[in-house]
C-alpha cells in the first residue's frame, strides 16, 4: 500500500510531494513443525519520497507533474491524496480532467472527520481536523512507526519544519497548529501528515510497530533488514 500525498501551496507557499508506503508485518511462528508467517494486522510506514516544488508553479503544471510521476512503475498502485484546503475544488477538478483520481483532504478547525462534498453533491474526499493530522503524525514519529531514510531530497527542510511546528491557543481556548516562525513553511510536514493520516484512516494500526533498522531521523541502527532506499522520481 502506497500513497502519493500533495500539499498544495500558493504564490507565497511551496507545494510539497511525499510518498509513504505501508508495509504489513508478518510474524514467524511454527505450527505442527512447519514454519509459517502470520499476519498480525500491523504496519510499518516508510517515507519513500519527499520533494518541495518551487514557488510560483501553476496548478495545471502541478497536476501534469503529479500525473507524470504517478506513471512511474515504482508508484504502480499508489493512491493520490491531495490537500485541497482553500484552493479546493478547482484543483481537484483539474486533476480529474487529466485522468487522475485524487482523494481530497479539506483541513478544518473542527473536531470530527466527515465527507467532503462538492456543491453538486459528489464526494471529493474527507474533511479532517488539522489536530487529527498532526496528532497521528506525532504519534507515528514518537513511536518510531515511520522510517525516514537519509538522503531524501528536502530532508533537512522537513526536520526544520518539524522543529518549528507549534500548538497555540486562541482567546476562545481553541488549539491552532502551524509554523512558529513565519519564515519557515510547513508544506513538507503537512504533505507527510495527510499521507500518514490517510493510511491510518484507511488501514489502521493495532499496536506499536518497531522499525527494523532506522531511528526517527533515519540513522542506521543495524544491518540486515528488508528496508529499501528512498525513491528517485
Amino acid at each position: 500500500m502506497m500513497v502519493f500525498a500533495v500539499d498544495l501551496g500558493n504564490q507565497a507557499d511551496y507545494t510539497a510531494y511525499s510518498v509513504i508506503e505501508a508495509k504489513e508485518i508478518y510474524e514467524p511462528e511454527t505450527h505442527q513443525g512447519i514454519e509459517r508467517r502470520v499476519r498480525e494486522g500491523r504496519y510499518k510506514y516508510i517515507l519513500r519520497y519527499l520533494k518541495r516544488v518551487g514557488l510560483g508553479a501553476s496548478y495545471p503544471d502541478i497536476a501534469r507533474d503529479v500525473k507524470q510521476k504517478l506513471q512511474n512503475p515504482k508508484l504502480k498502485g499508489a493512491e493520490l491524496v491531495v490537500d485541497g484546503t482553500g484552493v479546493g475544488l478547482p484543483v481537484l477538478q483539474e486533476m480529474r480532467e487529466i485522468g487522475l483520481d485524487p482523494t481530497g483532504i479539506c483541513i478544518t478547525g473542527g473536531e470530527t472527520v466527515g465527507k467532503w462534498k462538492s456543491p453538486s453533491g459528489s464526494t471529493l474526499g474527507y474533511t479532517v481536523p488539522k489536530q487529527n493530522i498532526v496528532t497521528v503524525l506525532q504519534s507515528c514519529l514518537s513511536a518510531r512507526r515511520l522510517a525516514i531514510p537519509p538522503g531524501l531530497e528536502n530532508l533537512n527542510d522537513f526536520k526544520r519544519e518539524l522543529m518549528n511546528f507549534k500548538v497555540s491557543l486562541t482567546k476562545k481556548g481553541n488549539e491552532v497548529y502551524g509554523a512558529a516562525d513565519d519564515n519557515i513553511h510547513d508544506d513538507l510536514v503537512m504533505s507527510v501528515g495527510i499521507g500518514i493520516w490517510y493510511l491510518f484512516n484507511r488501514y489502521g494500526v493495532t499496536k506499536k510497530v518497531i522499525i527494523d533498522n532506522l531511528d526517527i531521523l533515519g540513522r542506521e541502527q543495524k544491518k540486515g533488514s528488508d528496508y529499501s532506499p528512498f525513491m528517485t522520481l
